[in-house]
């Protein structure tokens, strides 16, 4: 288990991106994401627009501000005076690029898949993630964490949060797979049907939520 989320660690930096658009999203979307791991609490707090687009994302002492473009794909990330580019090609994101005017490409496989520094990716129809580097994902009915947020592209939440793989997804995560074994993604009902609180690998998520 610690090779794996070691391993995804390193990914959080190398993935690829999607735009989900999902039409109507109303309801709870999620204000705190809190986790405890060997008694070490660590919280995500989330803002929205009034599209229903994430827009700002504070964690560690610093607050990342979502930009988006008039498709509703993130356009760039900003921290204090830092930005982190997007850069596209039509409807496929096609490189990252940085204040140092760094270009890191991204290559697109087709069918939801990509490829970023020899990294393999792929999402599902909803945008979830179906594969992140070793590990593989199943889903079952019910909302994920952010089923009622609208144009949630995880590839930008991840690059903000290298550890939103654990709980961040439009669908119910049922378990994450790797290395041969599973891990179950254990989740209590609560406010609208939305998971109140989870359970994976040694992690107890606390989530809450503001309509």
């Amino acid at each position: 288990m610690k090779k794996l989320l070691l391993i995804l660690a390193f990914a959080g930096l190398v993935s690829a991106c999607g735009d989900d658009d999902s039409g109507e999203a109303k309801g709870p979307k999620p204000i705190t994401v809190e986790w405890e791991q060997n008694g070490v609490t660590e919280t995500r707090t989330f803002t929205y627009d009034d599209k229903d687009r994430i827009s700002s994302v504070a964690l560690d002492d610093q607050l990342i501000v979502f930009t988006y473009n008039e498709k509703n794909k993130v356009a760039k990330l900003t921290l204090d005076q830092d930005e982190f580019v997007f850069n596209y090609e039509g409807n496929t994101l096609v490189s990252l690029s940085s204040g140092q005017d760094q270009q890191i490409p991204i290559t697109s496989l087709g069918d939801n898949a990509f490829t970023y520094a020899g990294v393999p990716f792929s999402r599902n129809s909803v945008g979830d993630w179906s594969t992140l580097s070793i590990a593989s994902y199943t889903y079952k009915s019910g909302k994920g964490v952010f089923a009622n947020v609208r144009h949630l592209d995880l590839f930008a939440l991840y690059l903000v949060d290298n550890q939103s793989y654990l709980y961040a997804s439009k669908k119910r995560i049922s378990a994450l797979s790797g290395e041969g074994q599973t891990y179950p993604f254990l989740a209590s009902d609560g406010q609208s049907g939305l998971p109140a609180t989870a359970n994976i690998f040694d992690r107890t998520f606390t989530f809450t939520y503001l309509e």
